[in-house]
């Protein structure tokens, strides 16, 4: 670092040797300003703001002595070497009072301004790396707090945080939490243009670019926050408030300003349109989390609730499995339904909600079949309170699997386990021969069963008709290779039994109500059409 001089002294010829001792030494230094007396010194060095100033005190105006004292009396408190002629008991004693670094009598030599001047640099040099060291620990500590908090929010709300089994930090950051009051905001992103999205098209660059965009713009305020990343769609604003009153509407004003901010730059950087919706104000830390479970629980305006949807076609696919007493349908439409959850946040009060569901789903279908559920559940407890005791979607799936397990050794599931390896034994030719001309008539000579039968059983399982599920799935075979844009369209079509590109093009649109062309990469365009 270069450290910054300023020289005052009535004596132009004092003033020039100095500053050629300096700039012809080593030193880290140079000189910013000069005055030729002390007024014209005060007004300097309030100005230019030097580390270090080398003046005279017998100067015209304004002396050396008075200037000290104005500048001290400005909280100017960086260093100062007195050089002066005179040596008086008197003058040493005033400027002891005033924090002078050295005190030199004129004439000094070159050597000796050196010296004095490098002895005091090495200091401002100890000083501020001192100070720097200080600095990034702080920060460093900042930064420790700020991170063990995020995590310990994100632990609560996902329902993942045992509050009886604390480490002591977390239990510091718990008790200080009523020290101010705290707004949870939810945030929703909505992608709105396919094309710059295709820039983006990893979700974990995506939420790093929505991560920056955020802390970016809110940095830009005088606001305290939080930001928790709950999902891809998702994620927390806690703005903490100071408790007196004063500051609220000051700081709820910024808030809003910050908000609109923030939702214009990532419309406008990564064309994400985001739904803001603020929680009420809570002070202890159970009330905020219980906001946060709320809100995250809340849909957004214009958009399906996406968890009913699901439930309602879980219902269905549960409900038809169960009446057929399939026991692998039953298995395949709870894990698709898990799987589907897996990205999302775990909060106990949907993870009951769900449970629920599910039980009254099969409580209610099962006594058609004759059989208790409640008998093969072995429950210490009610559902409810068997429910909540489960941390995360893994558990609560775990428990229907162990469910179904024990429903599997009664008879009327039995019977349907040879049915089921039938439709398996189905699936699996298409898929190994999907490139051929296949018939249901092929298959069940390959399997030893009457074609006639096989068509009604197939139905039943898959509720399609075989031809129909067959179309299907070369269809839904040939969109995920034409995505992943490596094959032209009519090596898609081979790969999946179409030996005429153009029927192949005609069905897909039919099937899902686009051309093939559609799904093909403009870079890769020449050559591949039909």
């Amino acid at each position: 670092m270069i450290w910054k001089i300023a020289i005052v002294d009535d004596d132009n010829h004092v003033v020039k040797g100095i500053q050629a001792t300096l700039n012809q030494s080593n030193l880290k230094c140079t000189v910013i300003g000069t005055a030729s007396n002390g007024k014209e010194g005060l007004e300097m060095i309030l100005e230019k703001r030097p580390d270090l100033v080398i003046t005279d005190i017998y100067m015209p105006v304004l002396d050396g002595i008075e200037m000290i004292q104005a500048l001290r009396d400005e909280d100017f408190d960086e260093k100062i070497i007195i050089l002066s002629g005179y040596s008086e008991f008197q003058h040493a004693k005033q400027a002891l009072k005033l924090k002078i670094e050295d005190y030199l009598s004129k004439p000094a030599s070159r050597q000796t301004i050196i010296s004095t001047v490098e002895q005091t640099l090495n200091q401002l040099d100890r000083a501020r790396k001192k100070k720097d060291d200080f600095q990034r620990y702080k920060t460093k500590v900042s930064q420790y707090e700020r991170d063990l908090t995020v995590e310990l929010m994100e632990l609560a709300v996902k329902g993942q945080l045992n509050l009886t089994a604390l480490q002591p930090n977390q239990q510091v950051i718990i008790k200080r939490w009523s020290s101010c009051l705290h707004l949870p905001i939810k945030l929703n992103f909505i992608t709105i243009d396919s094309d710059r999205m295709s820039k983006l098209a990893d979700k974990y660059l995506m939420s790093f670019a929505i991560t920056n965009i955020i802390h970016d713009t809110m940095n830009q305020f005088s606001l305290d926050y939080h930001y928790i990343k709950i999902d891809q769609q998702n994620s927390i604003l806690c703005l903490h408030l100071p408790k007196e009153e004063t500051e609220h509407e000051r700081l709820l004003s910024e808030t809003s300003l910050a908000i609109n901010l923030l939702k214009k730059n990532l419309l406008n950087v990564i064309a994400v349109n985001t739904h803001v919706e603020r929680g009420a104000i809570k002070s202890t830390w159970s009330e905020t989390i219980n906001v946060l479970h709320q809100l995250l629980m809340t849909n957004t305006p214009g958009e399906d609730n996406l968890l009913a949807v699901h439930l309602t076609s879980l219902n269905a696919q549960l409900t038809m499995a169960i009446r057929t007493a399939d026991m692998e349908r039953i298995k395949t439409s709870l894990n698709n339904f898990f799987n589907g959850l897996n990205n999302q946040p775990f909060l106990p009060s949907v993870s009951i909600h769900i449970g629920l569901e599910i039980w009254t789903i099969f409580k209610y279908e099962l006594v058609d079949l004759g059989i208790n559920i409640a008998a093969h559940s072995k429950l210490p407890f009610t559902i409810y309170n068997q429910l909540m005791q489960y941390n995360s979607w893994t558990e609560l799936h775990g428990f229907f699997n162990d469910l179904i397990e024990d429903m599997r050794k009664e008879a009327v599931f039995q019977d349907n386990i040879k049915h089921s390896k039938l439709i398996d034994d189905v699936l699996h030719y298409i898929e190994q021969n999907i490139g051929e001309p296949i018939t249901l008539n092929e298959i069940a000579e390959e399997l030893y069963i009457s074609r006639n039968y096989l068509g009604k059983l197939f139905k039943s399982y898959m509720n399609l008709p075989f031809k129909a599920y067959l179309t299907k799935y070369r269809i839904d075979k040939a969109r995920k290779m034409l995505f992943a844009g490596n094959h032209r369209i009519y090596e898609v079509a081979e790969a999946v039994g179409f030996d005429n590109p153009a029927y192949f093009s005609s069905v897909f649109k039919k099937v899902l109500g686009y051309p093939p062309s559609h799904l093909i990469h403009e870079d890769s365009q020449d050559g591949i059409h039909s």
